[in-house]
């Protein structure tokens, strides 16, 4: 089913409970018989001697359960509260959300919220449930209960936000959540991205180092980012049911749907080898082909040259990556030939994806590519500390610090970095597996000989991306966006 443009729409307190699937029954109210309670899926109906004909990759869903009512109408979700006593059933403000589909799946949303407004009673066929009513007949089949989805290692993907009484639908990109197993937190409000760590305490979401990247929202994303963050920060209380995930701090909340099926894609990933049409694709030595693919539906990486960016969808096992782009830095030899058969292979076109372990490989009509898994940033071990200098590796050998130099990464984002000539501020953001500076601010000095090497090689790894090991109070940095040149190895350690 293709989506069209989706509209932001508002809902009373009614649709927010509907939607979260809580509350309590109107006076009179209650299920027709004990085994109508669950989840129904339309399988056929009538709507003034016409057949409902459900549109391809659409359906129809009713869940009833203690007065009141909800489901998927198609293309969007519906809500209401029902009346029943013995055989008669009637639904009552009926209402929902609005998004905006294909003229034949509005269509059939439209005739079938008609005929649920003419149901008048309800009757079990076998294990169907049939509504009837003037002119309309709607039968429903059983929907096998949906098992809690895992809080961690799960794609939620940001369905609805909740301030007091009013709930909305989501804008922007899509705002996801992830988190890993391992404490990381990977996410995305619907314009920005986030990172930081997390932790279980008592049924609250503790998140701790969280981070969003500098990039500027569209004013009418700005309140939801602010919105998501606000919450997460908060400590929210986290409730699980089936593929729901509800986290509420205060009078705010945050309404997640689990995706299946793309969390082990999730990270970053190194190319190792591959095959195009024209035979096996090289990988230059000291070159990186990378694939990260973020939980905002976001695909970046490194084409061993030049970087790329884009979007990817998921469904099943088939990854499609669209509206790609990448810089234009010249490059020659075995690392431009590498960078162009890659892209040939990777870029605007639908792979199908598996993983096994932390091995990721694509096929498609272009070739395949097989991708190692890459470490994430440990973020809790390498920010807030003050790293000072102890030494340089280059290829010729290993030159001790010449001059104090230091390196902090701050939790807000912020940076200081000297090089034993001259200090700067930055901001900093995770890329993949590596680190990025950004908005440098220092001067321009001429620094004394017995330190110059050592400010060209802090500045020459700094530069660019560059990757990060912390193994106790010893933190070590080396280029990762290297185009296969050699450069040094920055060795730190905690003060």
């Amino acid at each position: 089913m293709r989506r069209g443009s989706v509209h932001r729409f508002v809902l009373l307190l009614v649709g927010m409970l509907a939607l979260a699937a809580c509350g309590s029954a109107p006076a009179g109210s209650g299920p027709v018989d004990p085994a109508t309670d669950g989840e129904w899926q339309l399988v056929a109906g009538t709507v003034d001697g016409q057949d409902l004909v459900a549109p391809p990759g659409a359906t129809a869903t009713l869940d009833l359960a203690d007065g009141e009512a909800r489901g998927i109408s198609f293309c969007n979700h519906w809500f209401a509260t029902y009346r029943a006593d013995a055989a008669a059933l009637s639904f009552d403000g009926i209402g929902g959300t609005e998004m905006g589909c294909d003229p034949d799946v509005m269509a059939a949303e439209s005739a079938f919220l008609r005929a649920l407004g003419e149901v008048r009673e309800a009757a079990l066929d076998g294990e169907d449930l049939v509504l009837t009513g003037d002119r309309v007949e709607l039968r429903f089949s059983p929907v096998a209960p949906v098992p809690d989805s895992p809080l961690a290692d799960t794609r939620w993907v940001l369905d609805t936000l909740v301030d007091g009484e009013v709930a909305s639908t989501t804008l922007g990109e899509p705002a996801v959540l992830m988190l890993r197993a391992d404490g990381g937190l990977q996410g995305s409000t619907g314009c920005r991205s986030l990172t930081g760590s997390w932790l279980l305490e008592e049924g609250s979401l503790a998140v701790d180092d969280l981070l969003s990247d500098d990039a500027a929202c569209p004013p009418d994303v700005e309140r939801q980012d602010e919105h998501v963050t606000g919450v997460l920060a908060a400590g929210p209380e986290v409730e699980i049911h089936e593929d729901r995930l509800t986290l509420t701090a205060d009078a705010r909340g945050l309404i997640y749907r689990a995706q299946p099926g793309t969390a082990d894609l999730l990270g970053s990933w190194a190319l190792v080898e591959g095959t195009s049409a024209t035979g096996p694709l090289p990988v230059p030595d000291g070159a990186r082909g990378t694939l990260t693919l973020s939980p905002g539906s976001l695909a970046t990486g490194m084409a061993f040259c030049n970087g790329f960016g884009g979007t990817y969808t998921l469904e099943g096992n088939e990854l499609r990556l669209a509206d790609t782009a990448h810089t234009l830095m010249g490059c020659e030899g075995p690392v431009g030939e590498a960078e162009g058969r890659y892209l040939e292979v990777l870029l605007d076109r639908s792979h199908r994806a598996q993983v096994d372990g932390d091995r990721l490989v694509l096929v498609s009509d272009a070739g395949t590519l097989v991708f190692d898994r890459l470490p994430p940033v440990p973020l809790a071990e390498l920010t807030d500390r003050r790293w000072e200098l102890e030494a340089v590796v280059r290829s010729t050998g290993t030159a001790g610090a010449g001059a104090p130099a230091v390196l902090e990464l701050r939790s807000d984002g912020t940076a200081t970095v000297s090089t034993g000539c001259r200090e700067f501020e930055a901001s900093w953001r995770t890329a993949g597996d590596a680190v990025q500076l950004a908005d440098w601010q220092f001067e321009l000095l001429d620094c004394p000989p017995e330190v110059a090497d050592q400010d060209e090689s802090l500045v020459q790894v700094l530069g660019g991306a560059f990757g990060v090991h912390v193994e106790g109070d010893v933190l070590t940095v080396g280029g990762v966006d290297t185009r296969g040149a050699q450069t040094p190895t920055l060795s730190y350690r905690a003060r």
